[in-house]
């Protein structure tokens, strides 16, 4: 999920920075805005996320991996 967010960031902030620098920044962000709001609408009117009634659960292991791992102790 983090790669999700995360791998568009760089390739995002080069093409605002030449919007802005080419077409003005008013325009930039109005650009970056209006994209936003017509891929969150897209995204709203897809039926595999309309149809999603109930978050899905972890499991017990998934939530608690690390459990049964001994303490770190400090040892200086």
């Amino acid at each position: 999920m983090r790669w999700l967010i995360l791998l568009p960031g760089g390739p995002g902030a080069l093409l605002g920075g030449w919007l802005g620098d080419h077409v003005g920044l008013r325009s930039a962000l109005a650009f970056g805005g209006t994209a936003a709001s017509l891929l969150a609408l897209v995204a709203w009117r897809l039926p595999v996320i309309r149809s999603i009634k109930v978050l899905p659960t972890l499991k017990a292991e998934a939530i608690t991996p690390y459990s049964a791992d001994p303490p770190i102790v400090n040892r200086l």
